[in-house]
């Protein structure tokens, strides 16, 4: 019988404005180099990505690569969902090649770039050279669980995701979605009640809520720059509505990891927390629409492995 190969690697044809496929092939070559056994599976549309995950795993794949963007992740991720558990006997192993526009997780992770010494890394790995992080969750009125692995919240940047095109170049259409964006935003009422808080937290008028579990975001601003991949906690934070002269000013502080310090911000650590928005609106997950609020945030402790970064071997 042949040997079920040891990697599968979950394609996204159209992340990095359709270069996903050059990226890699570049690592292809060096899997073989290194006798990394995988299989190559490519998505034709939006929820592909956890469909094909979720079928790996059920056919014995425990190891899975997502290529691609932030989207890319967080689709990998949710097909994972049934198996990303807390002290489950196996954990699956995650890794990403980044060949999208953010890659945010990616950064964390800071796996080797070039693709030789990635897939000695993705190599050493199935040798049990892996870490444990936690992951995000978010649970719905309905029951409906979507996992995330970077952040996710509500306000003004889901409300630009929900007028983002699918049609050509992403960056350009975030600008002209952040564009139509600014006329037709209403900032709600925020209520953000963390777990272990006597009192909630209200914004009467909001920019926007996170929780993170990880510092990055939108393709490299850092709004949460102390969150970490495993240390138990989400760090969540609420920005107040801005003129947008005054958040054209605090633009750079998105991007160099002093947010935290505004006056317009607030921040919590909690192991999670319960928001709601007056009217409700939408919810993002890894910089992709999952659902309206209200939202409960959650941690997975410990419940996902990942390759060691470059600095670690």
């Amino acid at each position: 019988m042949k040997q079920r190969p040891a990697w599968l690697a979950v394609l996204n044809p159209q992340a990095g404005h359709r270069r996903a496929r050059k990226t890699w092939a570049r690592l292809e070559t060096h899997l073989e180099e290194c006798n990394v056994s995988f299989q190559l599976r490519e998505t034709q549309g939006p929820g592909d990505a956890t469909r094909l995950t979720r079928l790996g795993w059920e056919e014995g794949f425990r190891h899975f690569l997502a290529v691609g963007g932030d989207g890319t992740v967080n689709e990998v991720l949710n097909g994972l969902e049934a198996v990303v558990l807390p002290g489950a006997a196996t954990l699956p192993v995650m890794a990403v090649l980044p060949a999208g526009t953010g890659n945010d997780w990616a950064r964390v992770l800071a796996l080797p770039k070039h693709p030789r010494v990635l897939a000695a890394t993705l190599a050493e790995a199935l040798q049990g050279k892996t870490r444990q992080q936690d992951v995000g969750e978010l649970t719905f009125p309905d029951g409906r669980v979507h996992l995330f692995i970077e952040e996710a919240g509500a306000g003004f940047d889901a409300h630009v995701l929900q007028r983002l095109s699918r049609k050509g170049p992403r960056a350009l259409a975030y600008v002209l979605a952040l564009l139509r964006s600014v006329s037709s935003y209403r900032a709600p009422k925020l209520t953000l009640q963390p777990d272990g808080a006597s009192q909630p937290l209200l914004v009467p008028s909001a920019f926007l809520a996170l929780g993170a579990n990880g510092p990055w975001t939108g393709g490299g601003m850092r709004i949460a720059p102390y969150a970490e991949h495993d240390d138990g906690w989400l760090d969540f934070v609420t920005v107040r509505s801005l003129g947008w002269f005054e958040l054209l000013r605090k633009l750079p502080k998105l991007f160099n990891g002093r947010l935290l310090d505004d006056e317009a911000v607030r921040w919590c650590r909690a192991s999670g927390a319960e928001l709601t928005l007056e009217p409700p609106g939408g919810v993002q997950a890894d910089g992709q629409i999952v659902g309206v609020t209200p939202v409960r945030f959650s941690l997975r402790r410990a419940a996902l492995q990942v390759p060691l970064p470059e600095s670690s071997q």
